[in-house]
């Protein structure tokens, strides 16, 4: 039995909010936002069971990496795709969801 009653209801909360949905928000919140300490100690005790989470942080630090380098290596900060690649994309897409219906 836990005697420390801060721990137990940590624990107890962690388990309760530990879930990989809420563990993948709190990753996405603090990318963006800083965590209250309950938020982040819920997602630390969740990471350290949880290999899929683990490697859904890592991802998505790597995913937010690339967008900034992408977006500070832009002049005038805007991302575009030529005619010829948009039509392809626009082909391509209406093709799946024919091929779905």
């Amino acid at each position: 039995m836990i005697k420390n009653k801060l721990i137990r209801n940590t624990i107890i909360n962690a388990h309760a909010q530990g879930t990989c949905k809420h563990a993948t928000f709190l990753i996405e919140k603090k990318e963006n936002t800083r965590l209250t300490f309950n938020e982040w100690w819920v997602m630390q005790l969740h990471l350290a069971i949880c290999p899929l989470c683990t490697l859904y942080k890592s991802q998505s630090q790597l995913l937010q990496k690339m967008m900034v380098n992408i977006f500070h290596n832009r002049k005038d900060r805007t991302i575009s795709m030529d005619e010829a690649k948009k039509e392809a994309l626009e082909k391509l897409i209406e093709e799946r969801i024919n091929n779905d219906m």
